[in-house]
């Protein structure tokens, strides 16, 4: 066999070598609420298979310049250009893609499809109720369906005046029964006004427990609600809102037949006192992976343009006007402080350190999966967490709540071990790189307050070791979690989902 034929075989072997290292490179991607991501430690093989390829490779160079006469020197010298260019190719894009998941490209073009018709819906929402909040929806909707799914084949009177008489029915004759329902993903789709209603569909991705016929599965449920109301309603005030029962007098009673409330007797199981849910389509409905984590690298959407609001630098204006005291410093401080006792809690599968920061919402969910970690003898371990940026991306100001959502870049180790120190998913020797956005929120009143000491009570000051699972502070009895004294992590979302 001659020097070209032997040089050629040993390039394809080794180009195919670095592609298949390069497939194994992207597969998983991270956590996620649906599971699905890589797993595994996996890199040992390819490591050794690449030491033999550039074995291989020297060998053939060296035998071509000491034994392939003048060609040979020709084709060693031009094997070794090659592969000094290829090299340096794959240097700059590596540096290029480093540089775009650290800094993260800030886009400040058009909204996205629909959100001008989206927008157009909440201003006439806005000018018929003044008191709408966008954020206090999106937590309504996130409580009524998580409760709309836990009330399947059971009945729930402190639901149904927020559902169709004829979804009500559907939901109570289930044979499928629900529980521990995790919202990964929630994204308001539309919202118009007609004569009669005002209309906003919500998307919803969710992780539900389904038990049917003696078995049970995990799935996971992407479904669209859609809430409508009359015109005149005015949005009450969050404690009555996430209340629940009769929208007028918060009575937990089943409607009656006539739709009435048996307490005050306002017609609710119609949908004439607030918001109720008129349809509900399922999108997708699988079978849901465990959830593993990837070997490490670069999770998908890290690279991928930050979504700043067009509206960003005026919202930002307008917030220092009302609220003197504010500094984006003293806030981006705070989000650091949170992101790392976040992390720390879920390490040490502690939800008491998490829950000073989190509202009721988000907390729930967090602690479901700690729970459950700590019930199968899992933890999910991260080490050497990095915040290696956040960015201001959105601003958001209503009757109730200021909102502020950042983009955090950060990177750890992140796998899991059993409760014998096995390696059970991912990779304990490899960085993992990501982002997500946070939002955080704050009652409209707290304004003029300057953000205080994150490691201590908002309230009174005191440390954060007792604030009970209701997020109140034993020291002075005020629930710390409703963002009527500092800002309080409301949701997190991956950047791959996030729409602005």
């Amino acid at each position: 066999m001659g020097p070209k034929r032997i040089a050629a075989i040993l390039l394809m072997q080794f180009a195919c070598g670095m592609a298949a290292a390069e497939l194994l490179a992207r597969a998983g991607g991270g956590d996620s609420f649906s599971g699905g991501g890589g797993g595994g430690s996996g890199g040992d093989g390819d490591i050794g298979a690449l030491i033999y390829l550039i074995v291989q490779l020297i060998r053939l160079l060296l035998w071509l310049w000491m034994e392939g006469g003048p060609v040979g020197k020709v084709l060693c010298l031009a094997i070794i250009v090659a592969l000094a260019w290829g090299g340096f190719w794959w240097w700059r894009q590596s540096q290029r893609e480093k540089q775009r998941a650290i800094e993260g490209k800030v886009y400040r073009g058009a909204r996205a499809p629909g959100r001008g018709a989206q927008e157009r819906g909440f201003a006439s929402i806005l000018e018929r109720d003044p008191n709408f909040s966008r954020v206090l929806f999106l937590d309504f909707a996130h409580l009524i369906f998580t409760k709309l799914h836990e009330s399947r084949g059971k009945g729930d009177g402190s639901i149904a005046p927020y559902l169709t008489p004829t979804l009500r029915e559907k939901l109570n004759q289930s044979s499928a029964t629900a529980s521990n329902i995790v919202v990964g993903a929630t994204e308001i789709e539309s919202a118009e006004i007609t004569d009669a209603e005002q209309r906003i569909s919500v998307r919803f991705k969710a992780n539900v427990l389904e038990q049917s016929g003696g078995e049970s599965r995990r799935l996971l449920l992407e479904q669209r609600l859609t809430f409508a109301r009359p015109h005149g309603i005015i949005t009450r005030s969050p404690e009555q809102t996430l209340k629940l029962g009769c929208p007028n007098c918060g009575s937990p009673e089943e409607p009656k037949l006539d739709g009435k409330c048996p307490s005050c007797g306002t017609l609710t199981a119609r949908g004439a006192a607030g918001w109720q849910v008129k349809t509900l389509q399922t999108l997708r409905k699988q079978a849901a992976l465990e959830p593993l984590i990837s070997s490490g690298g670069v999770e998908e959407g890290t690279g991928a343009p930050t979504v700043v609001s067009p509206l960003l630098q005026s919202q930002l204006r307008a917030l220092k006007v009302r609220d003197p005291a504010f500094n984006l410093t003293a806030l981006t401080q705070r989000v650091q402080h949170m992101f790392m006792e976040v992390q720390r809690g879920w390490s040490e599968a502690d939800a008491s350190r998490l829950r000073p920061f989190e509202t009721d919402t988000l907390f729930d969910a967090h602690r479901y999966w700690i729970e459950r970690f700590v019930e199968q003898g899992v933890r999910n371990v991260l080490e050497e967490v990095t915040i290696e940026r956040i960015q201001l991306a959105k601003l958001e100001h209503d009757a109730w709540y200021d909102a502020a959502t950042v983009r955090i870049f950060a990177s750890m180790r992140d796998w899991y071990r059993d409760r014998n120190g096995k390696t059970v998913g991912g990779n304990p020797k490899v960085i993992r790189r990501f982002s997500e956005y946070w939002t955080l929120i704050r009652r409209a009143e707290a304004a003029g307050k300057p953000s205080g000491d994150p490691s201590r009570c908002p309230s009174c000051g005191a440390p954060l070791d007792r604030v009970n699972m209701a997020g109140i502070c034993e020291y002075c009895g005020s629930k710390v979690i409703s963002g009527t004294f500092d800002w309080v992590l409301s949701s997190i979302t991956q950047d791959e989902e996030y729409a602005g």
